[in-house]
């Protein structure tokens, strides 16, 4: 019984220690990107920028798309005359 309780305790510390170890190797920095190397602060926010502004033309053309096609289907048209740039209180045909 005694002898179960020891071997526990052996266990127990072998499997902190080994959690400690696996805790310090995750928090290590990464210092290298894979198959680019090393970078300095100077590219690497010249990177993040260049990734910045191609997300921003892609928004803008996206939403420039969305404009395009919305404008065209939901013009509105006059119920008198069918035409579209105005409505029936302004329309000129009585």
């Amino acid at each position: 019984m005694i002898h179960h309780g020891v071997i526990l305790q052996l266990e127990v510390a072998n499997l902190r220690r080994a959690n400690e170890a696996a805790t310090r190797r995750k928090k290590r920095q990464k210092k290298r990107l894979q198959l680019q190397g090393c970078l300095t602060k100077v590219e690497g926010a010249e990177l993040i920028a260049q990734i910045n502004v191609d997300e921003q033309i892609r928004e803008e053309t996206r939403q420039n798309r969305q404009r395009a096609r919305g404008d065209a289907a939901t013009q509105q048209r006059c119920r008198t005359c069918g035409n579209a740039g105005h409505n029936s209180r302004t329309c000129g045909r009585d």
